[in-house]
Protein backbone atom coordinates (compact mmCIF):
# COMPACT_ATOMS: atom_id res chain seq x y z
CA UNK A 1 0.00 0.00 0.00
CA UNK A 2 3.04 2.41 0.98
CA UNK A 3 3.50 2.07 -3.30
CA UNK A 4 0.47 4.38 -4.10
CA UNK A 5 1.68 7.69 -2.07
CA UNK A 6 5.26 7.12 -3.79
CA UNK A 7 3.58 6.80 -7.10
CA UNK A 8 0.52 9.63 -6.39
CA UNK A 9 3.45 12.43 -4.91
CA UNK A 10 3.73 13.96 -7.92
CA UNK A 11 -0.02 14.04 -9.00
CA UNK A 12 -0.60 15.80 -5.41
CA UNK A 13 2.01 17.82 -5.89
CA UNK A 14 1.25 18.99 -9.28
CA UNK A 15 -2.60 19.91 -7.88
CA UNK A 16 -0.99 21.73 -5.15
CA UNK A 17 0.68 23.63 -7.97
CA UNK A 18 -2.10 24.21 -9.73
CA UNK A 19 -3.75 26.11 -7.17
CA UNK A 20 -2.62 29.61 -8.48
CA UNK A 21 -3.93 32.72 -7.25
CA UNK A 22 -7.18 33.18 -9.02
CA UNK A 23 -7.60 36.78 -8.33
CA UNK A 24 -4.06 38.06 -10.02
CA UNK A 25 -4.33 35.76 -12.85
CA UNK A 26 -7.97 36.79 -13.77
CA UNK A 27 -6.80 40.19 -13.16
CA UNK A 28 -4.32 39.95 -15.63
CA UNK A 29 -6.28 37.93 -18.26
CA UNK A 30 -9.23 40.49 -17.71
CA UNK A 31 -6.69 43.56 -18.69
CA UNK A 32 -5.18 41.37 -21.62
CA UNK A 33 -8.81 40.82 -22.68
CA UNK A 34 -9.77 44.30 -22.92
CA UNK A 35 -6.96 45.56 -24.75
CA UNK A 36 -7.50 43.13 -27.06
CA UNK A 37 -11.30 44.05 -27.57
CA UNK A 38 -10.24 47.37 -27.96
CA UNK A 39 -8.04 46.80 -29.88
CA UNK A 40 -10.15 44.45 -32.46
CA UNK A 41 -12.96 47.13 -32.03
CA UNK A 42 -10.28 49.79 -34.24
CA UNK A 43 -8.74 46.84 -36.25
CA UNK A 44 -12.46 45.01 -36.96
CA UNK A 45 -13.88 48.58 -37.70
CA UNK A 46 -16.96 47.76 -34.91
CA UNK A 47 -16.53 51.27 -32.79
CA UNK A 48 -16.08 54.48 -35.80
CA UNK A 49 -15.65 55.77 -39.56
CA UNK A 50 -11.93 55.43 -39.39
CA UNK A 51 -11.39 51.75 -38.30
CA UNK A 52 -13.77 50.72 -41.47
CA UNK A 53 -11.56 53.00 -43.36
CA UNK A 54 -8.34 51.11 -41.63
CA UNK A 55 -10.04 47.68 -42.24
CA UNK A 56 -10.60 48.51 -46.08
CA UNK A 57 -7.11 49.65 -46.83
CA UNK A 58 -5.70 46.97 -45.15
CA UNK A 59 -7.57 44.07 -45.71
CA UNK A 60 -6.28 41.72 -44.28
CA UNK A 61 -8.11 38.81 -43.07
CA UNK A 62 -5.38 36.74 -41.20
CA UNK A 63 -4.73 39.62 -38.88
CA UNK A 64 -8.92 39.45 -38.17
CA UNK A 65 -8.71 35.68 -37.76
CA UNK A 66 -5.34 36.02 -35.47
CA UNK A 67 -7.51 38.63 -33.41
CA UNK A 68 -10.58 36.33 -32.76
CA UNK A 69 -8.23 33.42 -32.43
CA UNK A 70 -6.61 35.11 -29.38
CA UNK A 71 -10.07 36.71 -27.97
CA UNK A 72 -11.40 32.97 -27.86
CA UNK A 73 -8.37 31.51 -26.15
CA UNK A 74 -8.35 34.46 -23.30
CA UNK A 75 -12.24 33.47 -22.53
CA UNK A 76 -11.46 29.40 -22.58
CA UNK A 77 -7.98 30.41 -20.09
CA UNK A 78 -10.99 32.74 -18.26
CA UNK A 79 -13.29 29.65 -18.16
CA UNK A 80 -10.45 27.33 -17.05
CA UNK A 81 -9.37 29.51 -14.35
CA UNK A 82 -12.93 29.82 -12.72
CA UNK A 83 -13.42 26.26 -13.19
CA UNK A 84 -10.00 25.49 -11.04
CA UNK A 85 -11.51 28.37 -8.51
CA UNK A 86 -14.13 26.57 -8.41
CA UNK A 87 -13.21 22.95 -7.80
CA UNK A 88 -11.41 24.01 -4.42
CA UNK A 89 -13.75 22.84 -1.52
CA UNK A 90 -14.70 25.06 1.27
CA UNK A 91 -12.90 24.43 4.28
CA UNK A 92 -13.68 21.04 6.13
CA UNK A 93 -14.25 21.60 9.85
CA UNK A 94 -12.91 18.61 11.82
CA UNK A 95 -13.40 20.15 15.17
CA UNK A 96 -15.42 23.69 15.12
CA UNK A 97 -17.72 25.29 17.60
CA UNK A 98 -17.06 22.67 20.40
CA UNK A 99 -18.08 19.91 18.04
CA UNK A 100 -16.31 16.65 15.84
CA UNK A 101 -17.23 16.81 12.29
CA UNK A 102 -19.46 14.55 11.10
CA UNK A 103 -18.54 10.82 10.94
CA UNK A 104 -15.47 11.63 13.36
CA UNK A 105 -14.55 10.11 16.75
CA UNK A 106 -11.97 10.97 19.33
CA UNK A 107 -9.54 8.95 20.89
CA UNK A 108 -7.01 9.28 23.66
CA UNK A 109 -4.20 6.92 24.70
CA UNK A 110 -1.08 6.89 26.44
CA UNK A 111 1.92 3.92 26.43
CA UNK A 112 0.04 3.02 29.89
CA UNK A 113 -3.62 3.10 28.47
CA UNK A 114 -4.01 5.68 30.85
CA UNK A 115 -7.10 7.52 28.84
CA UNK A 116 -8.88 9.82 31.45
CA UNK A 117 -6.98 13.14 30.89
CA UNK A 118 -9.08 14.82 27.76
CA UNK A 119 -11.98 16.62 29.38
CA UNK A 120 -15.49 17.45 28.26
CA UNK A 121 -16.13 20.06 25.45
CA UNK A 122 -17.20 22.88 27.86
CA UNK A 123 -19.76 25.97 26.93
CA UNK A 124 -16.99 27.79 25.04
CA UNK A 125 -16.84 25.36 22.73
CA UNK A 126 -13.15 24.28 23.86
CA UNK A 127 -11.58 20.95 24.11
CA UNK A 128 -8.94 20.80 26.66
CA UNK A 129 -6.23 17.97 27.37
CA UNK A 130 -3.98 17.57 30.69
CA UNK A 131 -1.11 14.80 29.36
CA UNK A 132 -0.21 13.23 33.02
CA UNK A 133 3.26 12.68 34.24
CA UNK A 134 4.68 9.08 34.16
CA UNK A 135 4.08 8.26 30.51
CA UNK A 136 6.73 7.63 27.54
CA UNK A 137 3.94 9.01 25.22
CA UNK A 138 0.54 9.96 25.14
CA UNK A 139 -1.79 11.01 22.50
CA UNK A 140 -5.41 12.53 21.23
CA UNK A 141 -6.36 11.85 17.73
CA UNK A 142 -9.63 12.33 15.71
CA UNK A 143 -10.36 9.70 13.65
CA UNK A 144 -12.66 8.83 10.58
CA UNK A 145 -14.93 6.36 12.24
CA UNK A 146 -14.19 4.06 15.15
CA UNK A 147 -10.18 3.23 15.50
CA UNK A 148 -8.80 0.36 13.94
CA UNK A 149 -5.49 -1.60 14.54
CA UNK A 150 -6.63 -3.43 11.35
CA UNK A 151 -6.02 -1.58 8.10
CA UNK A 152 -8.91 -3.18 6.15
CA UNK A 153 -11.37 -2.08 8.91
CA UNK A 154 -10.34 1.88 8.53
CA UNK A 155 -12.53 4.13 7.62
CA UNK A 156 -11.03 6.76 5.69
CA UNK A 157 -11.52 10.72 4.01
CA UNK A 158 -10.23 12.21 0.53
CA UNK A 159 -8.77 15.37 1.84
CA UNK A 160 -6.67 15.99 -1.58
CA UNK A 161 -8.14 18.86 -2.33
CA UNK A 162 -6.88 20.66 0.92
CA UNK A 163 -3.72 22.34 1.19
CA UNK A 164 -3.31 23.33 4.86
CA UNK A 165 -4.33 22.00 8.59
CA UNK A 166 -5.39 24.84 10.85
CA UNK A 167 -5.19 24.57 14.41
CA UNK A 168 -6.73 27.21 17.05
CA UNK A 169 -4.85 26.29 20.29
CA UNK A 170 -3.62 27.35 23.48
CA UNK A 171 -1.18 26.18 26.15
CA UNK A 172 1.55 26.39 28.96
CA UNK A 173 4.74 28.48 27.44
CA UNK A 174 7.38 26.44 26.75
CA UNK A 175 5.21 23.40 26.34
CA UNK A 176 5.52 21.09 23.31
CA UNK A 177 3.48 18.96 21.51
CA UNK A 178 3.72 17.27 18.18
CA UNK A 179 0.79 17.58 15.56
CA UNK A 180 0.56 14.31 12.60
CA UNK A 181 -1.76 12.90 10.44
CA UNK A 182 -1.83 9.40 9.17
CA UNK A 183 -4.09 7.68 6.47
CA UNK A 184 -5.67 4.34 6.22
CA UNK A 185 -2.80 2.09 5.94
CA UNK A 186 -0.15 3.71 8.63
CA UNK A 187 0.96 1.81 11.60
CA UNK A 188 0.43 2.03 15.07
CA UNK A 189 4.20 2.42 15.64
CA UNK A 190 4.34 6.83 15.54
CA UNK A 191 7.04 6.71 12.89
CA UNK A 192 4.36 8.86 10.97
CA UNK A 193 5.66 12.40 9.86
CA UNK A 194 4.63 14.66 12.76
CA UNK A 195 5.19 18.27 13.25
CA UNK A 196 6.49 19.93 16.35
CA UNK A 197 5.04 23.28 17.49
CA UNK A 198 6.15 24.87 20.86
CA UNK A 199 3.53 27.01 22.20
CA UNK A 200 3.34 30.32 23.80
CA UNK A 201 0.59 30.63 26.50
CA UNK A 202 -1.89 32.32 24.43
CA UNK A 203 -4.27 31.63 22.03
CA UNK A 204 -2.48 31.28 18.93
CA UNK A 205 -3.77 29.66 14.90
CA UNK A 206 -1.19 27.37 13.60
CA UNK A 207 -0.98 26.63 9.77
CA UNK A 208 0.84 23.39 8.59
CA UNK A 209 1.35 22.97 4.80
CA UNK A 210 -0.20 19.29 3.98
CA UNK A 211 2.46 18.51 1.95
CA UNK A 212 4.95 18.93 4.82
CA UNK A 213 3.31 14.93 6.58
CA UNK A 214 5.47 13.48 4.02
CA UNK A 215 4.36 10.08 5.20
CA UNK A 216 0.09 10.45 4.86
CA UNK A 217 -1.45 9.73 1.79
CA UNK A 218 -3.98 12.57 1.63
CA UNK A 219 -6.32 10.77 -0.37
CA UNK A 220 -7.62 8.16 2.13
CA UNK A 221 -6.74 10.11 5.04
CA UNK A 222 -7.99 8.12 8.51
CA UNK A 223 -6.67 9.79 11.55
CA UNK A 224 -7.17 13.69 10.34
CA UNK A 225 -5.36 15.16 13.47
CA UNK A 226 -3.51 13.79 16.33
CA UNK A 227 -1.95 15.15 19.01
CA UNK A 228 1.03 13.90 20.26
CA UNK A 229 3.12 14.32 23.59
CA UNK A 230 6.20 13.36 24.99
CA UNK A 231 6.57 15.52 28.38
CA UNK A 232 3.67 16.78 30.70
CA UNK A 233 1.91 19.76 28.65
CA UNK A 234 -1.76 21.06 29.21
CA UNK A 235 -3.67 22.42 25.50
CA UNK A 236 -6.88 23.29 24.81
CA UNK A 237 -8.05 23.74 20.94
CA UNK A 238 -10.84 25.68 20.01
CA UNK A 239 -10.49 24.75 15.71
CA UNK A 240 -9.81 22.04 13.69
CA UNK A 241 -9.73 22.77 9.62
CA UNK A 242 -8.42 21.64 6.37
CA UNK A 243 -8.66 24.58 4.09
Amino acid sequence: MKSKKTQSRKTENKTENNKISFNKTIFWIIIGLTLTIIGGSYILGKDNGEAKNYVERVKCKDEQKILKDSVNQLKDSIRLIIKQRDSIPPPYDIFANGKLGQGLELGVDTDTQKRDWVGKVGSDGVLCMSYPKGQNWGVVFISVGKAESSFDKRKWKNCNGYSKLVVELKGNPGDEIEIGLKDNDDPDNGIETKIPIALKGEWETVEIELKEFKTAYLKQLYILTEFVFAEKANICIKRIQFI
